[in-house]
Formats: structure tokens, sequence, C-alpha cells
């Protein structure tokens, strides 16, 4: 009788241990996982944080019609040509500023027609300009993909997008020939609309 009873709890002992993990289970564990390591996340594929600096995309558009006396940020920045673009130095011209980004869809749709404006304007006292964050190489290549023609102003730092107070993108101001934001564009939109061109055009001779 006493004999069966060490086998019962011989048996237990053994189930019981069967899921423990070994002497070589625990060194290879901690061979992994040295101390002062970082865990490794539960899922490997969870995504970075955000960039907070960058703003969000939009699936709307709105426009804003500002008072005159709100008068655009100067910006002094390089473009993609290697050029410097200073809003002051073009006082008297009107100027269409899309701030735009690369991974948005809603811009990879509204830059291309702030291009063919560039193209299709035809006045030499409008010059249109587009600004983006992050790195060049992308961006160049995100350019020639897209055939895109218009300077392309680099902001790496998002400090620009800032000053205008830019909250998603595309954004995209006109600013009149006295430096004044006559319009404030949020969302994608068709640029070589001929009602926009022509308010374009008007602001010429403000």
């Amino acid at each position: 009788m006493k004999m069966k009873s060490w086998s019962v709890l011989l048996i237990l002992a053994l189930a019981l241990c069967a899921g423990c993990p070994t002497l070589t289970d625990l060194n290879k564990k901690a061979k992994d996982n040295p101390p002062g390591d970082k865990p490794l996340k539960d899922n490997p594929n969870d995504s970075p944080p955000p960039n907070k600096n960058k703003p969000p995309e939009t699936d709307f558009s709105f426009v804003d019609n500002l008072p005159s006396q709100n008068k655009a940020p100067d910006f002094n920045l390089t473009g993609l040509d290697g050029k410097k673009y200073q809003l002051s130095a073009l006082k008297g011209k009107v100027v269409v500023v899309c701030f735009w980004s690369i991974t948005c869809p809603h811009c990879i749709k509204t830059i291309p027609t702030v291009d063919a404006l560039a193209k299709k304007i035809n006045n030499k006292n409008v010059v249109v300009l587009s600004i983006t964050g992050g790195e060049a190489p992308p961006v160049q290549a995100k350019v020639r993909e897209l055939g895109l023609k218009l300077p392309v102003l680099m902001d790496p730092g998002y400090k620009t997008f800032d000053a205008y107070g830019v909250e998603g993108v595309p954004t995209t101001f006109v600013i009149a020939p006295d430096g004044s934001i006559e319009r404030k564009e949020v969302g994608a939109r068709d640029w070589t609309s001929p009602d926009l061109m022509n308010d374009i055009n008007k602001l010429t001779a403000k």
C-alpha cells in the first residue's frame, strides 16, 4: 500500500515538472535577454509613434477668406533646385503656396494641379510654390515620379508649417501683392479651375 502511494506521488511530480523550463532553457533565456536589456515588444509589427511635428492629412476641403491685414509670415527656404526662395523678395506679386506631404494621398491628388496652375496661369506677376517637410531624397523621388516642375521648397523642421498655422495637409495659401493672405484653402482641390485662375489673375491688379 505504501509503495502504491509513493508511485502516485512520483507520477504527480513528473506531470507538474513536464511544463517547467529546464536549466538549459533558463540559460538560453538569460543569454538572449541579459540584465539591463529592454524586453521585446509584444507585437513586433507595432508601428512607431507618429511624428508630432508633421501635420495630419485632411479628407475635406474648406476656404478661409481672411482679412487683408493678415500678413503672410516671411520665409527663406531652399528648393530642391538648390535656389533660395524668400517671400519678402516676391512682394508685388501674387504668390500661391501649397503645403503638402509626399505620404498624403490627398496631397498627391492636389499637388499636380498646383503644378499645372503654375504652367497655365501665364502671368509673370504670379508665382506658384510648394513647401514640404522631411528629408530631401524621398521628396526628390516623389517629385520625379509625379513629374512636378514647380519649385519644391524644403522645410525639414516644419517651422514654416507652424508659422502659417498649418494643421492639416494639403493647405494652400494665396498671398496678395501687398503680402496679405487673401485666401486659405484646406484639403484636396483642383487648382486648374477657371474660376480659381481668374480670381488669382484679378489679384495682380490689387
